[in-house]
């Protein structure tokens, strides 16, 4: 009879997590789910007393909900293919607000054609491109520079495997298919890398990079329906180049593919009890496609295709410690910059489940952007690696081995890109509350204008250690991540500027000024993908902050949409400035031919 009765009991009030997974809650005051995953656990229209968070009493009755426009969902209520986590959504959205702001029926897509950020498709119907005439030191430069690059935050191969690999796979006509199309996708993630700087950018290299994508692709037709390790290694590869190349839709298509083959051969299940030889490159690979899968599902707004119960894998200091090849013992790589990577891409998972897709009131949301940050910085700063959790760039530098200098790079700006991630709806709230016929107490709103200036805060230091280190040490970077990390800090900059008028201080409008001034000249003479969006975020922003100064008497409701979305003076692809003013549809139209592949 007891057993009946419990059995009965029912939870009047699921928390949120819980809706969310869609799981039963225990109803406790943090209940099973949420103590089992860490979370703060809390009920629609008031917060768990055990929660970590504290909400001032007075703010508890004020149940603001998200605007509208934060929803994955379009006006028509379909779908869209870039979640709000995106970049691309979060351009949209800053279109939208400055329409409501200025009363505009403009198209909501404008921001996004005008600023030339449409999404990107890969061309793979040419087959001209041969290997015949590639020399054999193109070939090992491009192997170096894919170590020096993409090995860093992949670290699939140690360098003898790649070299091992080359010297039986290139020209060889007794190598496998599947063996050539490796080894020509990590060429293609070789020449999808440049320095930024005009001596050493090369326009040439990114035809160099679709071509080797495109052999890869006809050398493997049918490689998605196959189910074996190797098979694993080539789709993940073919995720990297299609993200390098631009096509962020196909680089998540093949994430998913590479995801479902590992889970379909056990890779997730690599037991030390059944330790083969090749244990290590097996968890470097499994390990590699788990964290990035969960990054760029974060990055593209939609959901991983990695399940709850496929937990996150362990990283052992043992099968991610490579010591160097040769005498200069180049290409070293650490065990706990990837166990960093897999913290975060855990982290990221929630913070698209839990910030951007969730339905939660204002309250709730504010809680949880504070538990994120706490838990990011918590993770970053409890390294055992101190070289690098270190914020500041020091004289001398560039004496550090650079193979040290790249781990801290890639992992110092993806914990600052996270930390801009989890303030940023609060530039939307900000102009939310602007316009809100809502009585909104003054410690939410308080609270609002802090994580604003948080966002900014982060947007510039983001920036800022982008350029500066690499002004201190030259290195090879993946073009597009760059650019997509500028392009955001240069958005959220644009964005701060217009919506916060005239209120912006002397001080901060000089650092934003900086900021947005040294984007542009760090990207002047650069080629690659997504290179041209944020040299316009960034000059649209210098552009609007002009006005902001300029015109600090005038009404404090404009929100120089105009300007915006008006001709303004634009940078040249090429290191001169170009001296006539000329409309952004035409600088696009010399973009694309100064960027031209084919």
């Amino acid at each position: 009879m007891e057993q009946l009765k419990k059995r009965r009991t029912r939870v009047l009030r699921a928390c949120e997590n819980c809706r969310q997974r869609k799981r039963k809650c225990s109803g406790k005051v943090v209940c099973s789910e949420c103590a089992k995953y860490g979370d703060v656990c809390v009920i629609r229209s008031h917060f768990s007393a055990a929660s970590s968070i504290s909400t001032p009493q007075s703010d508890s009755k004020e149940q603001l909900e998200i605007p509208d426009y934060l929803s994955v969902r379009g006006q028509n209520d379909a779908p869209e293919y870039f979640g709000p986590a995106s970049n691309y959504s979060f351009v949209n959205q800053l279109n939208r607000v400055l329409q409501q702001l200025d009363n505009s029926n403009d198209d909501e897509n404008k921001g996004l054609d005008r600023f030339g950020m449409g999404p990107s498709v890969l061309d793979q119907s040419n087959t001209d491109f041969s290997v015949d005439e590639i020399s054999t030191d193109t070939m090992n430069r491009l192997l170096v520079a894919f170590l020096e690059t993409w090995s860093v935050t992949c670290p699939i191969f140690e360098a003898p495997q790649l070299f091992n690999l080359a010297s039986h796979t290139w020209k060889s006509p007794s190598s496998t298919p599947n063996d050539r199309a490796l080894l020509y996708l990590v060429l293609a993630l070789g020449a999808s890398t440049s320095y930024f700087d005009v001596d050493e950018s090369n326009a040439d290299v990114f035809p160099l990079a679709r071509g080797f994508f495109n052999l890869a692709l006809h050398a493997v037709p049918g490689i998605s329906s196959q189910t074996s390790f190797e098979a694993v290694r080539v789709v993940f590869l073919m995720s990297l180049c299609a993200c390098a190349l631009g096509d962020t839709a196909l680089s998540y298509v093949y994430s998913g593919i590479a995801v479902r083959i590992s889970l379909a051969i056990g890779l997730h299940k690599n037991s030390v009890v059944t330790r083969s030889p090749d244990y290590a490159h097996r968890q470097r690979v499994w390990v590699s496609i788990w964290q990035f899968e969960h990054y760029w599902s974060f990055c593209v707004g939609r959901p991983s295709s990695l399940g709850e119960s496929v937990t996150a894998p362990e990283v052992k200091k043992e099968d991610f410690t490579y010591s160097g090849y040769g005498e200069t013992n180049s290409f070293i790589t650490t065990s706990e910059h990837m166990k960093l990577r897999v913290q975060f891409a855990t982290s990221l998972t929630k913070i698209n489940m839990e910030l951007y897709s969730s339905k939660n009131d204002l309250l709730t949301i504010l809680s949880k952007v504070e538990y994120f940050s706490s838990e990011i910085d918590n993770a970053y700063f409890a390294s055992s690696d101190t070289q690098i959790t270190q914020a500041k760039i020091e004289d001398g530098v560039e004496f550090v081995k650079i193979e040290r200098i790249r781990e801290w790079f890639w992992i110092r700006i993806y914990y600052l890109y996270i930390k801009l991630i989890i303030f940023r709806p609060f530039l939307i709230f900000s102009v939310y509350l602007t316009n809100t016929s809502a009585d909104v107490s003054q410690s939410i709103r308080d609270k609002i204008k802090a994580g604003a200036d948080t966002c900014v805060e982060v947007a510039i230091e983001l920036s800022d250690f982008i350029i500066k280190l690499n002004k201190k040490v030259r290195m090879l970077q993946p073009v597009l991540f760059i650019s997509s990390y500028l392009e955001s800090t240069s958005t959220v900059l644009l964005f701060y500027t217009v919506s916060s008028l005239a209120s912006i201080s002397d001080v901060l409008a000089r650092r934003i000024w900086n900021a947005l001034q040294v984007t542009r000249s760090f990207l002047n003479g650069s080629y690659g993908y997504y290179i041209g969006s944020p040299k316009i975020m960034a000059r649209d922003g210098l552009e609007s902050l002009h006005e902001v100064l300029t015109k600090k008497d005038t009404d404090d409701r404009k929100t120089y949409l105009d300007k915006i979305m008006s001709a303004v003076s634009v940078s040249s692809p090429t290191p001169q400035e170009f001296q006539d003013e000329m409309g952004l549809e035409a600088f696009w139209m010399q973009t694309l031919d100064w960027i031209s592949y084919s």
